[in-house]
């Protein structure tokens, strides 16, 4: 009798909790993930960092989060009990969590970033089972924002020493040396080298010499970087990746460099639409906006959206003018040299690099 009553408790017991854990067991249950910094260049490891948490009185013995990452991204695993010894995991992230009520748990992992690309990590499949597994458990998606931008890797002093010299030397030159007669830095002393329409009359009162105005230099002068991601003109993609992935990090060390020296800078390319829109930027300057021109080098898919040849007409269409134009390319053709001559009868500076194809690929009899 006393065996009828121990059965009959430990069913009801059974009973009641999965029926606790069917009502209440993925209620006020929250999964976050972030990385951290949430860019970085090829390479580099940030820290990616899930929380869990129960704000509830029931407890949870084992929560499952099951992820896919993307290949590029690798992170070290420690097993349980085995501190020294690491596990290399590759494409797929499972966490196991048992959470006592009302608290949280915080994992991290150190994760390599191998490839620039945009890794968003939208949604993730959540498992509760209950203590005595007396029913099927659960699984529900819960939507996360997990991002992460990898940046390429800049091309080194070396890569960049014969790239362009003359379009980007033409171009600082004649950024620093166009004054603009409506920015006024300061006044200076007259020299017998300055017009008198440039003498400040008050100043010179105030000091007893003559002073002249000092002009600041125009902005004007930009640079627009046009990178052409087909290495053959008759394939949309991945002919020769490695020759765009350098052409990528070519551009970013031109980017950069126009940048850090004050010259009003954007890229656009004929790749199609990245997961941010269309691969472009405008024109502008500073650590955000390179941080910008970074941003659609990394999102940059290597597949055409149109012919270069096309893409340089709708540029020297668009009215784009007193500008230092690259462009990164692996082949010129006739049409091509066309639409350059059509940039440069606008006024400006056009330049073409060529980018080195990778021996051993397919190229066309016609192609450079």
């Amino acid at each position: 009798m006393v065996a009828c009553y121990i059965a009959l408790t430990v069913a009801l017991v059974a009973i009641l909790q999965a029926f606790a854990y069917r009502l209440w067991g993925a209620k006020k249950l929250t999964y976050t993930r972030r990385y951290t910094p949430e860019t970085c260049f090829e390479g580099e490891t940030v820290v990616m960092t899930e929380t869990i948490s129960n704000a509830k009185l029931l407890p949870m013995p084992l929560v499952r989060v099951e992820s896919m990452l993307a290949p590029e991204l690798k992170y070290i695993a420690s097993r349980p009990g085995e501190r020294g010894k690491k596990e290399a995991v590759y494409g797929e992230h499972n966490s196991v969590f048992s959470i006592p009520p009302y608290s949280t748990v915080t994992r991290r992992y150190n994760m390599l970033c191998e490839k620039r690309g945009y890794y968003a990590l939208r949604a993730v499949n959540i498992t509760c089972q209950e203590i005595l597994g007396v029913r099927e458990a659960q699984t529900a998606e819960a939507d996360i924002n997990a991002v992460v931008t990898v940046y390429p890797r800049i091309a080194d002093f070396y890569e960049l020493a014969d790239l362009s010299k003359n379009l980007m030397g033409d171009v600082v030159v004649r950024r620093w040396i166009a004054e603009d007669p409506f920015m006024l830095r300061g006044v200076r002393e007259y020299t017998t080298s300055d017009p008198q329409s440039k003498i400040n009359w008050k100043a010179s009162a105030r000091t007893g010499t003559y002073m002249v105005n000092e002009n600041d230099f125009t902005a004007d002068i930009k640079l627009r970087v046009l990178l052409n991601v087909q290495a053959d003109r008759y394939y949309q993609t991945d002919v020769d990746p490695d020759c765009i992935e350098r052409g990528v990090s070519q551009a970013a060390g031109i980017l950069q460099y126009a940048v850090e020296h004050g010259i009003s800078s954007s890229f656009a390319s004929n790749s199609v639409d990245s997961p941010l829109g269309k691969n472009q930027t405008g024109f502008g300057g500073g650590k955000g906006h390179l941080g910008e021109l970074f941003t659609q080098l990394a999102c940059l898919k290597r597949q055409s959206r149109m012919d270069f040849r096309q893409f340089l007409e709708e540029e020297a269409a668009s009215g784009l003018n007193d500008c230092g134009i690259l462009i990164m390319t692996a082949y010129l053709d006739e049409g091509m040299e066309e639409a350059i001559e059509a940039l440069r009868m606008k006024g400006n500076l056009v330049e073409v690099c060529m980018l080195n194809r990778t021996p051993g690929t397919y190229t066309t009899s016609e192609g450079a």
